[in-house]
Formats: structure tokens, C-alpha cells, sequence
């Protein structure tokens, strides 16, 4: 079965008029962490992304339930160092954006997402490892819905078109 398929099998795809993190609408709105509750299909959608990362990972960093999610479990199976990123900092508990494993100037961080549209999310975690001096390798996603805005190159499983009967495009 393929990785469309078994998105499609697991209900990923949820038609309707939806607003996106983008602040744009689309047509659909795809739902990957639906697919996180089948145990067997998180393994798949890993290891089929992990085979996707360059051989100079150290590190995986994500943002979002989406992308954490995926990231802990690419973590877990290829024993990179994990990187958790805020969106914002909290008002409560330690500081910073970055938790978990903060990367150094000798990591090249791999970026993982469940969906990218615009790459907004992307250059948000880019932005949040700046200052570390890693080397950022690009996004590496599930589903790529739109086309990325941003200098990181993102290596995406499926395409939104592979998901749905028709084009797919934004609405707004």
C-alpha cells in the first residue's frame, strides 16, 4: 500500500471549507495526526521520512503536535538528537524556544512537519535555530500542500494532489 493510500485509509483527508495556519482557506484540510493513532502507520510514515534525510543528520527539530510527534519517533528509530521549538515562549517555567536537545554549530538539523503550505512554520523553527549556528539541511514532511516561500528545501512523502480527486489549490 502506498503512503497516499494508507493516508487516505486512515482518514486523513477531511473535505470542507477550512482555515489554514497560513491564514489562507483550502478546499480540504489534511489531518496527519489521524494517522498517528494507528501505531503501525507512525512507524511507516518515520521510516519512510527518516530514509528521506540526508547522511549528515545529527538532529531533528520540530514544532507543533504534527511535527513533534513524527520527529520523537524519527528520533527514537535513528537515534538523532531531538529538538523541541516553541512557537513562542511561555510566561511560566524556563525560558527559551528551543527544549530538548539545543543544537550546536557541528549539527545539521533535519526539519520535521506534517504538512507544509507556505513554509511559515518552516521559517519559524529556521529563525527559532539561527542563533545556534547549525546548519539547517531543509523541511521534511508528509504532505506538501502549497508551494514553499522560503530558502530551506522541503522534501514532502506525498503531494496534496495525491490526496484528492481533484487539483488541489488554495482558496485564498
Amino acid at each position: 500500500m502506498s503512503i497516499a493510500e494508507m493516508l487516505k485509509e486512515a482518514g486523513v483527508v477531511q473535505p470542507g471549507n477550512v482555515r489554514l495556519s497560513s491564514g489562507g482557506t483550502a478546499a480540504a484540510y489534511f489531518d496527519v495526526k489521524r494517522a498517528y493513532g494507528s501505531p503501525h502507520v507512525l512507524r511507516i510514515l518515520a521510516k519512510t521520512l527518516a530514509e528521506r534525510l540526508p547522511r549528515e543528520t545529527t538532529t531533528v527539530a520540530a514544532m507543533g503536535y504534527g511535527g513533534i510527534t513524527l520527529a520523537s519517533v524519527i528520533a527514537a528509530q535513528q537515534d538523532y538528537k531531538l529538538t523541541l521549538v516553541r512557537e513562542k515562549e511561555k510566561s511560566h517555567g524556563l525560558p527559551g524556544l528551543l527544549h530538548g536537545y539545543v543544537p550546536s554549530r557541528s549539527d545539521a538539523v533535519a526539519i520535521i512537519d506534517d504538512v507544509c503550505t507556505t513554509g511559515g512554520s518552516l521559517q519559524r523553527v529556521i529563525t527559532a535555530l539561527e542563533s545556534t549556528g547549525a546548519r539547517i539541511l531543509g523541511g521534511y514532511v508528509v504532505v506538501q500542500r502549497g508551494i514553499v516561500q522560503n530558502a530551506a528545501p522541503v522534501v514532502a512523502l506525498v503531494h496534496a494532489s495525491e490526496l484528492t480527486r481533484e487539483k488541489f489549490s488554495l482558496l485564498k
